[in-house]
């Protein structure tokens, strides 16, 4: 197992991929009806499992080196140039990307454990106002959610705040926005809270921002696998909460969700995990249709989606690209000269044919039916100016 630049860059190809995919399941409703939310969040899971083995797997026989003659090999030798910033120091481009690279990453990850500090500070302090709200309502959902818990997790209200929220990974909170609920979508609201953090939405959350730093020039990873993760870890939640749910408290909770997206203003956007979220409309139809429908899925077709896509997540540790690099000369010394027939070709020069190996001169020949059966193909050219536009 070893990190290396291609295998870095094999590990973002396979994001994207995965990303993508999953993208387009939740976009296209028939697809998304077809596959069990779980499956799709433990599709999301194994891609997020996956930007944190950016490695290459040659000791077990997972990974198989892939040699490009054309793309890698151009990309090489460009970012292989190097400037002379001083008379005794050389910087190649690939010493300035990844500095470029390293440097939006950290500042984006300095960025937000500063928000998340400043706002934990906020939080914290209102904590220890010791507030008590809708106790008794509380203590009815978090007795369903965690029936063996005992000590209960601190509920506040906070001012600005548009969306029921949670806050914290190890310690978590839950935030409610300054506005009156209705005791049973209170209930609602608490419910879906306390499944987040059962489920370690959180934690996840946390995992996904990182991979967010690291390929923030990848627009799909930056933005389609985030959001692809949030609306899933919404829909999960809310099959959870509807599960067992009579149609009348299906209005309920429809009611708690209409009411909170009333209320979003979109003015503070935080590091927390949101009841509505900062999400499109589009996403929360979504979840209007997945909560009003709650269509079962079959077996059969649940295991056909797992199966699919663990293979897909193990097939992305198959391949890493590099350059193939053709040495000039062999160990005693002698250039070596290669048949790619691209840019090979005689050249009719008198009785003779001269024969050019990769635009070189190399040998010539008086016969080519005599000539090995890999070079009879090759073309003929009575031109030197011919050749050399063929080359």
């Amino acid at each position: 197992m070893e990190l290396s630049a291609p295998s870095f860059f094999s590990c973002a190809l396979s994001l994207t991929f995965l990303s993508c995919i999953l993208f387009l399941i939740l976009k296209i409703r028939k697809v998304f009806r077809a596959v069990d939310v779980k499956i799709l969040y433990f599709f999301a899971v194994l891609i997020i499992i996956r930007g944190y083995l950016p490695f290459d797997f040659y000791g077990i026989s997972l990974t198989r080196t892939y040699n490009s003659m054309t793309i890698v090999p151009v990309l090489q030798e460009f970012t292989n140039r190097s400037f002379g910033i001083s008379k005794n120091w050389q910087i190649t481009v690939w010493e300035m990307l990844l500095f470029f690279w390293l440097s939006i990453a950290l500042l984006l990850l300095v960025k937000k454990i500063a928000g998340y500090w400043q706002y934990s500070r906020k939080v914290r302090m209102r904590v220890n106002e010791s507030q008590n709200l809708e106790m008794e309502v509380y203590r009815n959902a978090f007795r369903k959610v965690f029936p063996k818990k005992v000590s209960m997790f601190p509920v506040i209200k906070m001012k600005g705040l548009s969306t029921p929220a949670v806050f914290g990974v190890f310690h978590p909170i839950i935030l409610l926005p300054d506005m009156e609920y209705p005791e049973e979508e209170l209930y609602c609201v608490f419910l879906h809270e306390l499944l987040h953090i059962k489920n370690k939405d959180w934690m996840l959350q946390v995992l996904a921002d990182f991979l967010r730093c690291v390929h923030w020039w990848n627009p799909v990873i930056y933005h389609f696998l985030y959001s692809s993760l949030r609306q899933l870890q919404e829909l999960m939640v809310d099959q959870s909460v509807i599960r067992k749910m009579s149609e009348k408290k299906k209005e309920v909770y429809f009611s708690s969700l209409l009411r909170t997206a009333r209320n979003m203003t979109g003015s503070e956007k935080i590091t927390y995990y949101a009841f509505c979220g900062w999400t499109e409309e589009e996403k929360l139809r979504q979840r209007f249709y997945f909560i009003a429908e709650s269509v079962p899925q079959k077996k059969k077709m649940s295991i056909l989606f797992l199966a699919a896509f663990v293979s897909l997540f193990i097939c992305s540790f198959t391949f890493v690209f590099e350059a193939f690099n053709m040495p000039e000369y062999d160990e005693n010394g002698d250039k070596v000269f290669y048949l790619i027939k691209d840019n090979s070709y005689y050249l009719k020069n008198g009785d003779k044919y001269d024969l050019y190996l990769n635009g070189e001169y190399f040998d010539s020949v008086d016969d080519l039916e005599k000539e090995p059966d890999d070079f009879k193909d090759l073309p003929v050219y009575y031109d030197i100016e011919e050749g050399r536009r063929k080359k």
